[in-house]
């Protein structure tokens, strides 16, 4: 299993991964470029933005939609190890990234990292995918 699967597979515990698989992951590539960015990032929150936009810009023609019979976990994305799914594979993908322990993500924890069908009324940390 690879380095993200991994990590999403067991509660984004650390111990349960070997960080020699990070490298050649889009979710390294993602960090190294969120950390060597130029953008303004005062707060947790334009860090999240701007690494959405690079996480955006690491999937576009990378990802294929399959909708059926396809996986909405979304690890295999910053592993790019599987990459086709349903529409939530991308939000679940994100949430990895957030969700994983430092260095490889914002080791934002579960209970503060949320995502919900629109229009609902609660707060969305992520984004609406077009479909």
């Amino acid at each position: 299993m690879a380095f993200y699967e991994t990590l999403q597979s067991n509660a984004f515990s650390k111990a349960s991964i070997n960080p020699d698989l990070w490298n050649n992951t889009r979710g390294k590539v993602i960090m190294e470029r969120l950390e060597a960015s130029q953008e303004p990032m005062p707060f947790l929150e334009d860090r999240i933005a701007v690494a959405m936009d690079l996480y955006h810009d690491a999937m576009q023609n990378h990802w294929t939609w399959r909708p059926q019979g396809a996986s909405g976990v979304g690890g295999g994305l910053l592993d790019q190890s599987n990459l086709q799914g349903e529409c939530a594979q991308l939000v679940s993908g994100f949430k990895a990234l957030l969700r994983a322990p430092e260095p490889y993500g914002f080791g934002i924890a579960d209970a503060e990292v949320s995502s919900k069908e629109w229009p609902e009324g609660n707060p969305v940390i992520m984004f609406v995918v077009d479909h």
